[in-house]
């Protein structure tokens, strides 16, 4: 049977509708193609930068133990010299060679270590500050606990380790003796000492390309003293509540976060 007239004005309708409709679902099509490939490009980029931003962390985590190191060999050379009738062991850490200096001009760069550690501290990303914050507490209660063990009197070496501890934990301790430098202490050390605080971001930057050369490089905790006493930990936060009483709730937070990761992480 032929067609009526209005059949085939429809069936014509009909064709230039679905005619109309493929270019725009070719459209889509191709768009979303562009889009997988535009994704496909943009996610080696994000792995790279990603990369990048994980070596600067483990650059950065590396400069504060570093400076840690350095707070820790000079407090160890301090206590050396004043608390000469028990040799304590040392930390094993690899130290040039270092001209003589008097008891005042160790005194003044144990401060002017302490300065710089709270300076980096807070210049570091929180996300570094963090994870190194707790190794170092560690090492910190560990190393005082060496002293409590051998029955030493409190002195000097214990206010410049609360110090410490206390920038750890709360990010800043009092710098006031800055202020105060003896004036027996040598010209020849304030220049040894200055540089301590103005080639840090120097440093820095060395550690950090280091790092991005070395995809598998890590950052290296200090290898501090120790005590093989039994929950040392213990010792160690007992000596720093009684000098700094203030600290007792933290040191207590302490003690229990070591207690429940297991003595098998502690050193």
């Amino acid at each position: 049977m032929p067609k009526r007239p209005f059949e085939e004005v429809g069936n014509s309708r009909h064709k230039t509708e679905l005619t109309a409709k493929r270019p725009k679902n070719d459209e889509t099509l191709h768009y979303t193609n562009e889009r997988k490939q535009d994704v496909a490009a943009e996610q080696p980029h994000q792995r790279q930068e990603q990369l990048q931003l994980q070596r600067t962390i483990e650059a950065s985590k590396q400069m504060l133990y570093d400076v840690f190191e350095n707070v820790i060999s000079f407090i160890e050379e301090f206590e050396a010299k004043t608390d000469k009738g028990t040799r304590l062991p040392r930390s094993n850490f690899i130290i040039p060679e270092r001209p003589a200096k008097t008891l005042e001009d160790v005194e003044t760069i144990v401060q002017a270590q302490l300065f710089v550690f709270e300076m980096h501290s807070k210049s570091c990303p929180t996300e570094v500050r963090e994870k190194a914050k707790t190794d170092l507490v560690k090492k910190t209660l560990f190393w005082a606990a060496v002293r409590e063990e051998n029955n030493i009197p409190h002195g000097k070496t214990d206010e410049f380790v609360c110090q410490l501890y206390e920038i750890l934990v709360h990010g800043s301790t009092n710098h006031d003796i800055l202020a105060q430098v003896s004036q027996v202490v040598s010209r020849k050390t304030i220049k040894e000492t200055l540089p301590l605080i103005m080639n840090g971001k120097y440093k820095s930057e060395l550690l950090d390309e280091t790092f991005r050369k070395d995809p598998q490089k890590m950052a290296s905790c200090p290898d501090t003293r120790t005590s093989d006493a039994d929950f040392a930990f213990k010792l160690g936060a007992h000596r720093i509540r009684e000098i700094r009483a203030h600290l007792a709730n933290q040191l207590e937070a302490d003690v229990n976060m070591i207690e429940k990761e297991g003595i098998e992480n502690l050193k």
